[in-house]
């Protein structure tokens, strides 16, 4: 097979399976999880990848065949189609895996009336062919395609492997979450009751009480919250001072973007905490946006000041002081910006800077969920669908975001899993700036799915972000070439002043 995009543009000779596998990272732009890649010849190029979930064993073959000649119905030609399977962890006996498939496939692709070439079973090291499928072929002969070369020196645009998804720092990563819990954080469920002082204790990025609850200016627990927090009180990083952390870190990593993974993972555990807990504060994490798409903390800081008394209020928080009127009008430039209603230019520095340590953060906080996961298992038994028995009894939090005094075994992992969705949400946000909302859709969707099974309460981020996205799903910035995103590699290439 010859593929070209255009009448004189490279052309891919794809002659073996393994140049088809190689040819499919780099046309979706992401490593498949899960999923099943529908190769179709057809089309203005004569060749059409489609991506969709792997239907379950027992569905209706022409309600599946319903959909993809729908998807279909505006290709001209389409003869042929090869389905591609991948999975994340290796069948019990692949063999009859890749038989069940292909009986499946041969049966959905009767409805459409198009011809099954074959059909490949796809792990991250290993892969099968119905040609030969006791045979399990290592993911080196796709590393070694002359099709992954030439796409690579062409300029894929494959997302390179997160530090979560990267052995070599599988290690580094577990050690980083365990200092997470160290010294200053406390394993104890955040406790709060109306009308008293808050008792607060959680873990981690979590609020810690005392001393420990305001290290660095923090606002005290009567100044007003917003939406998204831990409960009305809570003490919070202010967020003048969340900025300052985050600022502080986003510096040292822009120095150091040859070896940004390991910049990030030498950040002092106690300004992790304090940047998840700006994360987790709607009014801050709102002006971490602006400050990363305005690239001046000044602004972001002063939009702080009008935007966090007006969210207090709009969710019940106590009244105080009106702010400036130049802090009020920032705060609606904030707003406007972060929902895409700008015309830029984005200062892609910081946000390229902000993604990078988002990733490392992602993989640290979902270390630390998995720990705590495994505590309370230990612990605690769980229900037949997986659920611990602590987290189903958990009462959940009501609109005010009170959690009662009786909090059960258990809550421990549930906040960190909040706090772990909170950070890919603010992942999926910089996607929406970056101008890709699939990409932004589908890390939304492994947020709640990742909440559902931890039986966690919803996250506002999350939802934050799907409005963000129903309402211009598109930044304005991203319409012209001049200020649109400058792609990946931008980034790393850039030289340090």
């Amino acid at each position: 097979m010859t593929l070209t995009h255009e009448d004189h543009g490279p052309v891919l000779r794809i002659q073996h399976p393994e140049d088809l596998l190689a040819l499919i990272p780099h046309e979706l732009g992401h490593r498949p999880r899960d999923e099943c890649v529908l190769a179709v010849t057809g089309g203005d190029t004569g060749f059409l990848l489609l991506a969709m979930a792997q239907p379950p064993a027992g569905a209706p073959p022409e309600v599946v065949g319903g959909e993809l000649a729908e998807a279909l119905e505006h290709v001209p030609g389409v003869s042929d189609v090869i389905v591609v399977v991948y999975r994340e962890s290796v069948p019990e006996c692949p063999v009859n895996e890749l038989a069940a498939l292909t009986v499946q496939w041969e049966q959905i692709v009767r409805t459409v009336g198009v011809e099954l070439l074959t059909v490949l079973l796809v792990t991250p090291q290993f892969w099968w062919d119905p040609a030969q499928p006791d045979v399990a072929r290592t993911s080196t002969l796709v590393e070694e395609s002359p099709v992954n070369a030439q796409l690579i020196a062409l300029g894929s645009a494959l997302e390179p492997p997160a530090p979560g998804d990267d052995p070599r720092w599988q290690k580094a990563l577990r050690e980083k979450a365990r200092e997470l819990d160290g010294p200053g954080s406390v394993t104890t469920p955040e406790v709060e009751t109306r009308g008293q002082e808050p008792r607060s204790a959680t873990t981690g990025g979590e609020p810690r009480p005392g001393a420990d609850a305001a290290p660095r200016g923090c606002r005290s627990a009567g100044t007003p919250r917003s939406s998204g927090t831990p409960g009305p009180g809570a003490a919070l990083p202010c967020g003048p001072t969340a900025l300052a952390v985050w600022e502080r870190t986003l510096q040292r990593v822009q120095r150091r973007r040859r070896d940004w993974v390991t910049a990030v993972l030498e950040t002092p555990a106690a300004d992790l905490r304090g940047m998840l807990d700006g994360l987790r504060d709607e009014a801050t994490r709102t002006c971490l946006f602006y400050a990363w798409l305005c690239g001046e903390r000044a602004r972001a800081e002063s939009s702080w000041l009008a935007l966090a008394p007006a969210l207090a209020r709009v969710h019940g928080g106590p009244e105080g002081p009106e702010p400036a009127g130049d802090a009020v009008e920032e705060a609606l430039r904030c707003v406007v910006a972060v929902a895409g209603e700008w015309d830029g230019p984005p200062h892609w520095e910081s946000v390229e800077t902000a993604y990078r340590i988002l990733q490392v953060l992602d993989a640290v906080t979902h270390a630390r969920a998995d720990q705590h996961r495994d505590r309370a298992d230990h612990d605690c038994p769980r229900s037949e669908q997986g659920h611990s028995r602590a987290a189903l009894d958990r009462p959940r939090v009501d609109r005010a975001g009170f959690r009662p005094l009786e909090d059960p075994l258990g809550s421990e992992h549930l906040l960190s899993a909040e706090t772990a969705a909170t950070v890919v949400a603010a992942l999926a946000q910089l996607e929406v700036f970056r101008g890709r909302a699939h990409s932004a859709g589908r890390l939304l969707a492994r947020c709640e799915e990742e909440l559902q099974e931890s039986a966690a309460s919803p996250v506002g981020a999350v939802e934050e972000v799907r409005r963000r996205l129903a309402r211009q799903a598109t930044p304005w910035w991203c319409t012209d070439p001049r200020t649109g995103w400058p792609g990946r590699s931008w980034w790393v290439r850039q030289t340090t002043g």
